[in-house]
């Protein structure tokens, strides 16, 4: 620690990160992330789409958070395969938008997402830097947590509905209808299309999980995890069981294997994971029965979605290979844009094979980088691990179950989160920080010690 309360930071050399940078670093993140679950939310609408307030957390998380070049560049030699995958499809999906006139902008708005991604996890780089940036990386998810919970209740009550009342229907006996009703009721878009609305659920509780990864990921303090952070697990839980998403539900779920598994390799438990998973066992016999009705009604008799996605491969003969060697537009019997919700498959029949073979590395880069964070989590059971695994896992999922093949912001910002705590373990930070906790620890009991 310098004179002045100015960190040099190891991971890198360069650069020079106060406790002021670090602090708007973190809150640039924390107003993108208050923001960030309030997709349905627009600001105004314009020729090329709304302006959302997540839109404008962005910007202000850009202008707040600004990067230092240093970790822009490191960051380069971690993100660099997904960044060239994705300017790949994103120009051959402009192109083939163009020749068939049929520009949507999405492929654009896919690349911003992607780059907003990447100032995401150099604001969790810059605000890690220093310890008074880190305190308030700490408040991320309960912020969105927050702002999603009041935002949605007061916008249900102004439509004469009771979400509270609707989400303790789904939770507590098993009965999604109200809660679908509610969420189709709030999540209403302007174009009002019914798949708007179905993408606009998934993207928001990917958001509040996204958000909740990064609080743990960079959290230190056990005092205020334990005060701040369990309970806001357990309202995103409760919140997550009640989404009716089921590649969320999925999402969500490999973080509980994960950390089984790792109890079974390992016969290890994390005091913390340990205090989460004695909260399930206890509040279990309350709602296990109705919430199995829940998942088992939308997983094996809800089946709507499924047959849908299914005509969506029903491509043949010719029609197949003009849509591999030139795109196109998959459309049903009457016009309606189609979908396989898969990224590679959905690439491959609007964009061709060129842009799939891009999406097919985009898809690795994901599945590379949830192998190398499971695998460290098995070896160190670390909470933070296990929270990046999530994070990455996330993306895994949602690359292979999203509407229209193109990840949203929520996606990017949890790849944003996987690549920064990656940057960190390659330069040893994460090392830095344990043995740094290691010796706060001891000090503090000798100072207890000596108090006695």
């Amino acid at each position: 620690m310098a004179a002045g309360g100015i960190y040099a930071v190891r991971m890198q050399p360069e650069a020079i990160i106060d406790s002021g940078r670090a602090r708007r670093a973190a809150v640039g993140l924390l107003v993108f992330a208050a923001t960030l679950p309030l997709q349905w939310q627009e600001v105004t609408g314009t020729p090329v789409g709304a302006i959302r307030y997540f839109h404008l957390g962005a910007v202000a998380m850009v202008l707040l958070a600004r990067p230092d070049w240093v970790v822009l560049r490191q960051l380069r030699g971690v993100a660099s395969p997904a960044v060239f995958a994705l300017c790949v499809m994103t120009a051959i999906g402009t192109i083939t938008e163009l020749m068939y006139g049929e520009f949507s902008g999405q492929s654009l708005q896919h690349l911003v997402y992607g780059i907003a991604g990447l100032f995401v996890a150099g604001a969790v780089m810059t605000a890690m830097a220093h310890p008074a940036g880190r305190a308030l990386l700490l408040w991320t998810g309960p912020v969105a947590t927050s702002s999603f919970i009041v935002v949605f209740t007061i916008a249900g009550y102004s439509l004469g509905l009771d979400p509270i009342g609707a989400a303790s229907q789904s939770l507590l006996h098993g009965n999604p209808d109200q809660m679908s009703a509610t969420f189709k009721a709030v999540f209403a878009t302007t174009s009002g299309l019914e798949e708007a609305r179905s993408n606009t659920r998934h993207e928001i509780f990917a958001a509040l999980l996204a958000t909740l990864y990064v609080s743990w990921a960079t959290a230190r303090s056990q005092r205020l995890t334990h005060l701040i952070l369990v309970p806001t697990t357990v309202v995103v839980a409760a919140l997550v069981a009640v989404s009716l998403s089921r590649s969320i539900w999925l999402a969500a779920g490999l973080v509980v294997l994960a950390a089984g598994l790792r109890v079974v390799i390992r016969q290890r438990l994390n005091p913390i994971t340990a205090m989460l998973g004695l909260a399930l066992v206890c509040v279990s016999p309350f709602v296990a029965s109705d919430l199995y009705d829940l998942v088992e009604e939308r997983i094996f008799e809800n089946t709507d979605s499924y047959e849908t996605r299914l005509e969506a491969f029903d491509i043949t003969g010719d029609e197949l290979i003009s849509r591999l060697l030139r795109g196109g537009a998959s459309q049903d019997a009457g016009g309606n844009l189609t979908s396989t919700h898969n990224m590679i498959a959905d690439t491959a029949f609007r964009s061709g094979i060129l842009a799939a073979f891009a999406a097919i590395v985009l898809v690795l880069v994901f599945f590379v980088h949830a192998r190398r964070v499971l695998r460290r989590f098995l070896i160190t059971g670390s909470v933070q691990e296990l929270m990046t695994f999530g994070a990455a896992a996330l993306v895994l999922v949602r690359a292979f179950t999203i509407g229209g093949g193109l990840l949203h912001q929520a996606e990017w910002f949890a790849f944003g989160l996987v690549i920064a705590m990656e940057l960190r373990h390659r330069t040893g930070a994460d090392k830095a920080d344990a043995e740094r906790s290691t010796a706060d620890g001891t000090a503090a009991i000798r100072t207890d010690a000596d108090r006695t």
